[in-house]
């Protein structure tokens, strides 16, 4: 008989397992066997395969979630790098505005500054408080 650790009664190891089981008959019944103790026995346990089945189902599940999210991030991705697109064009576009009003405004204060009188000349600051005549 094999060891009694071993779960699955002798025939079925030896019609289903014989090859990976590790407890196999010893050779003289009778006598005790001077081999060292053997490994646990390797007989297909239905727990264990109904525990890996589950196990499998939750690697396919995480793999299709793991799937979509690396999709959408390089949906995201894409979209990020078009938005950092566009904000360099407007920025590009608001620094070719703002020197084109520069240029306007300085060109208006120069056309305007020879009519007024020299009290109320355009100053080049774009706040600076009216002038008040001292009297």
């Amino acid at each position: 008989m094999h060891n009694s650790a071993c779960a699955v009664p002798w025939p079925a190891i030896k019609s289903v397992n014989y090859k990976m089981c590790l407890h196999r008959r010893p050779k003289n019944p009778g006598r005790p066997s001077l081999s060292p103790p053997s490994l646990p026995c390797r007989a297909p346990n239905s727990a264990a395969m109904s525990k890996g089945r589950e196990l499998n189902g939750h690697l396919e599940h995480n793999s299709e979630q793991l799937a979509d999210f690396l999709a959408s991030k390089e949906r995201l991705t894409e979209r990020i790098t078009g938005a950092r697109a566009d904000i360099h064009t407007l920025r590009s576009h608001v620094a070719v505005s703002r020197k084109e009003f520069d240029s306007q405004l300085e060109h208006l204060r120069k056309q305007v500054t020879p009519l007024l009188p020299a009290e109320q000349a355009v100053s080049k600051a774009p706040h600076a408080p009216p002038s008040t005549p001292a009297g």
